[in-house]
């Protein structure tokens, strides 16, 4: 035995049962039994008003092993006593409402689909965009053909049809005559007689008239009393009204079934063909669904190529900031070595003007010393001589200074020139240091669009991934549904089948039964004429020698008693005589 738990929610009441199965059921077997319990329950729980019928949207099943609920797709999932939840479609009649679920009881006894019951038959479920139905149609097959006794008349179920079982005289007689007086007023009427002579095809000799059996010229009723004389005048139409009246409620009641057969068969027909419709449809559902999966699959696709694409974009941004880095860190150093040498460039400068200084200080001096000496000389021209090598050599000195001097404001220009040089390059550093920064600013700005992108990409591939198992769940379902409506289809056809196959057994029956009664007629109908010319010609008799015996009492009358000494003797009357009752030939009896 494999038990399981199933719960669902119930016109806002949360119930919870054990199902039982004889093995591990399928994924459809259990939607189909837990679709048709709670079905039966809500056929009781429903209020007044309510539309809703129990359909299954999706199951969950509690996995203990992460102790979370999830959907239930495989029947590997289905475990001994595990907890399942049905889910239904929402509609403005029913709102699954969370709450705590109760102990799980026993699932009440309901009754289950078979091939000599109606099975409940249970609406499609609304539920999915293409509306196919959680519960396969079930076609409600034909039922057995109750026996032919079962609606004769009270007095017909007195009649056995195996003759060999004693029947009373009076059972027969009471028999035609309730069939005879349909209003039960306890007198029959001579045009229901002859009525049901009609409806028995028994067929009266010409010549002789219904009131003839029961000697009667102007009344139109028979009572009981008189209907009794003339069974025992005539046993064998008896017998044959008898069974005539038996045969035809069993023809009435074999005609009957295979009305009701044929009326079956066209409910079967018009559910077959509702079967066959649902079943288009639902592959059409299954067919839209699988074109909706392969969408599903190619947003899929395209959002994980975007994916891709952005983890590049990402790559790509970051290395471009890496460069950008590099870049920076490059240039920083270049300023860095640019700044180093505008300040050696710089204190080159102080010290060339401090040598211009110091020679420039040299050469005032010489000047001094030489308009010292000029001072001298003009003061001493005699010592003009002696004086003059050293004017000339403080002159050839005051040309050095000056050369030095020169050469030193040559340096001086020079090394000007290279600390504007070394502030140009610096400003050139400085500027491709900015640029070199933007550059980073702008990589990093990419990188973190980059980013926002694949991260707005891998959300959209989970969007993509997610939206594509719903619809591969639902597509599964919709495949489940497309099954169950081929099996509904399949036991439907076989249904019909069986239905044709009793209709023709049954006209098969109706057919025999009818040969049968045909048969019987016309072995009984000369034994009926036999008998009813029989009759006549003993009421002529009897009416010739009534005659006779009246015209020779006349003529004693007249006569005398002398003319003729003998008497007649008296001659038994018929109708006291009570032969035994006719059989007809042996039938087979009846089903």
């Amino acid at each position: 035995m494999f038990s399981i738990l199933a719960a669902a929610d119930l016109f806002g009441t949360k119930l919870n049962y054990e199902i039982c199965f004889n093995s591990q059921p399928s994924l459809q077997d259990l939607q189909r039994r837990v679709e048709h319990v709670f079905t039966q329950e809500g056929n009781v729980r429903r209020p007044p008003g309510d539309p809703t019928v129990f359909a299954i949207q999706r199951l969950q099943v509690f996995d203990e092993k992460v102790e979370l609920w999830v959907d239930l797709l495989s029947a590997t999932q289905i475990t001994q006593m595990c907890q399942i939840y049905a889910f239904q479609p929402e509609t403005q009649f029913h709102k699954e409402i969370q709450s705590k679920l109760p102990p799980a009881t026993k699932a009440p006894a309901v009754s289950e689909p078979s091939l000599h019951r109606p099975a409940a038959t249970v609406p499609a479920s609304p539920y999915s965009a293409l509306h196919s139905y959680s519960q396969p149609f079930t076609p409600t097959p034909a039922p057995a053909p109750a026996p032919a006794a079962a609606i004769l008349p009270t007095s017909v179920l007195a009649i056995p049809a195996d003759p060999s079982i004693g029947v009373t005289y009076e059972d027969k007689v009471r028999t035609v005559f309730d069939e005879i007086d349909s209003r039960k007023t306890g007198v029959a009427l001579l045009t229901d007689f002859s009525a049901l002579l009609n409806t028995l095809r028994i067929d009266v000799p010409p010549g002789i008239s219904p009131a003839s059996f029961f000697g009667k010229d102007l009344d139109t009723t028979v009572s009981y009393a008189e209907f009794q004389k003339f069974g025992e005048a005539y046993p064998t139409l008896l017998d044959a009204m008898v069974n005539r009246c038996r045969e035809f409620w069993v023809g009435v009641k074999q005609n009957e079934g295979l009305e009701a057969a044929k009326g079956m068969l066209e409910s079967l027909k018009t559910r077959d063909a509702e079967a066959k419709m649902m079943i288009v449809q639902s592959t059409a559902a299954t067919n839209a669904h699988e074109m909706k999966v392969t969408n599903a699959a190619t947003e899929v696709a395209q959002q994980e190529a975007n994916e891709r694409e952005s983890e590049v974009r990402v790559q790509s941004a970051r290395q471009e900031c890496d460069r950008s880095a590099y870049e920076v860190s490059i240039r920083a150093t270049e300023v860095q070595r640019a700044v180093e040498a505008t300040r050696q460039s710089e204190l080159s400068h102080q010290e060339s003007l401090r040598g211009v200084e110091h020679t420039d200080a040299l050469m005032k001096a010489q000047e001094m010393e030489i308009l010292k000496s000029e001072e001298k000389y003009k003061e001493l021209e005699r010592l003009l001589r002696e004086m003059q090598l050293e004017v000339e050599s403080q002159r050839a000195a005051g040309q050095a200074r000056l050369a030095d001097l020169q050469a030193a404001q040559s340096i001086e220009q020079s090394k000007a020139v290279a600390k504007l040089e070394a502030e140009r390059l610096a400003a050139m550093q400085d500027e491709q240091l900015a640029v070199a920064e933007a550059a980073l600013v702008a990589s990093q700005e990419r990188e973190k669009e980059s980013t926002a992108y694949n991260h707005a990409s891998r959300e959209a591939t989970l969007k993509a991934r997610a939206i594509k198992d719903a619809e591969d769940r639902e597509l599964m379902v919709f495949r489940e549904r497309e099954a169950a409506a081929k099996v509904a289809e399949a036991e439907s056809r076989k249904s019909l089948e069986g239905q044709e196959a009793v209709i023709r057994s049954l006209e098969q029956e109706c057919q025999e039964h009818t040969a049968q009664i045909l048969r019987v007629q016309h072995e009984e109908q000369p034994l009926i004429d036999q008998e009813l010319n029989l009759r006549a010609q003993r009421q002529n008799l009897e009416a010739q020698e009534a005659r006779l015996r009246s015209e020779h009492t006349n003529f004693q009358q007249r006569n005398g008693s002398r003319a003729f000494p003998t008497a007649l003797p008296p001659t038994v009357s018929p109708t006291r005589e009570l032969p035994q009752p006719y059989f007809p030939p042996t039938r087979p009896p009846l089903l």
